[in-house]
This record gives C-alpha cells, structure tokens and sequence, in this order.
C-alpha cells in the first residue's frame, strides 16, 4: 500500500518533471512522420525467477500471460495523453520458496494513466519520456492474499522510423510499486502494413528489488 510518504514524493516528482517539460512541449515542433494517434491491443508472455533461494536451494518461479488494450492521443505536437487497461493470469504451475508444487491461478489489474512528452532529434526519430500513474489490483488465491497500490513509472526511450515499412524503439523505464524499484529494458520493432495498421514484436527484461522477470510481446496497432 502507498504511504503518505510516497504520494508526496510522486507528486514533487510529477510537478518537477513537469516544470521541466512544458516549455520544451510548448516551443518545440513536430517534424516528422511518427504518429500518437493510436489504440494497441497485445499479448505479453513472461517469466519470473526470485534471486532468493528456498530451503532446498531453489527460488520461486512463475510465468504469466498478460492481456492489454492500450492508446495515445495527440495533446500538443510534442505531447500525448496515453492510458493502458492489462489483466494477468498467473501460471499454475509454479514452484514456491520452499519447493513446493503451488497452484497459484492469481491475477493482477493494471491501470496506467500518463502523457507521452516526445521531442525530434532527427529525420523520423524521436525520444520519448513516458510518465505514467499506476494502480494495481492483485488477487491472489495463493496464500490466501490480495493487495493493491498505487505507483508511478518514468521512462526514457527511442523511436526510429527507418523506413514506411519498419519502425524500431527501445526504452529503459523506472517503475516504483508495491515497495519495489524496478527498472526494465525493452527494444521493439514494428511493421506498417498500411497507414493504419502495424504489427510489434518486443523483448524486455525487468531487474527488481526482489528477482528479475523476462518477457515477450506481440501487439496490433490501429492508427487514426
């Protein structure tokens, strides 16, 4: 749960970043092709490994599979308001600190609600800082326990138009939630098929206070 604490601390953090940011959204302009304008739907798969041992040299483990509907939309021209909706399921056959067999089947709600600042560096290539308020809401038959909290994120990452056809990015991201500091790297490449469709395929990896979690992602993109 978040304390006092940390909400102040999240809005210092919001209202630093965005003093620092508004007057490079409001004297900046968009000089090329790469859109906001758009809805993503995708798949996510990932695995989890605790960096703690159990009692018989083993650590907890588990994979899960992530749904998301998620989009931008133009604010300013070097702005965007973005929000993401994902449902996890937790796999069942997962091994837990003391080497026993779980059946877990938890799920988890994200919520993400945030802006996009982006700024052009060159010809059809941007960087992106991505701040993002999270809440989520964990529902855990294992254990008997649920949880929620609230939490932010902060990214900065590269979007690279190679040509009509191929667009690649990478971002780092710092994610602060549920009392654990996580930073994930992840590198996408996207196809256009058409003006108003493309397909990503991503891999990302996540070092946290606790393990480190591994994944792969494959989503649809319509533009408008």
């Amino acid at each position: 749960m978040t304390t006092k604490r940390e909400l102040i601390m999240l809005n210092r953090y919001i209202l630093l970043t965005s003093a620092l940011l508004l007057p490079l959204t409001a004297h900046s302009a968009k000089s090329n092709d790469i859109a906001y304008d758009s809805l993503d739907i995708g798949w996510t798969a990932s695995s989890y490994e605790s960096d703690e041992r159990g009692a018989f040299g083993n650590s907890d483990k588990e994979n899960a599979g992530t749904f998301s509907i998620g989009g931008s939309m133009s604010a300013t021209n070097n702005l965007a308001i973005s929000g993401l909706i994902g449902v996890t399921a937790y796999d069942d056959s997962s091994y837990d600190y003391y080497g026993n067999y779980s059946y877990d089947n938890s799920t988890e709600t994200l919520l993400l609600i945030g802006v996009i600042p982006h700024f052009p560096i060159g010809k059809n290539v941007d960087i992106i800082i991505p701040l993002n308020l999270i809440h989520s809401d964990y529902e855990a038959n294992y254990y008997g326990g649920s949880d929620n909290d609230t939490g932010f994120s902060l990214g900065l990452g590269i979007r690279a138009l190679i040509n009509p056809s191929l667009e690649l990015g990478a971002q780092l991201t710092h994610i602060d939630i549920y009392n654990d500091d996580r930073q994930n790297l992840a590198v996408t490449a996207r196809w256009h098929i058409s003006g108003l469709f493309s397909l990503a395929l991503g891999v990302s990896n996540t070092d946290s206070t606790y393990g480190k979690t591994t994944a792969s992602n494959f989503s649809m993109r319509f533009s408008f």
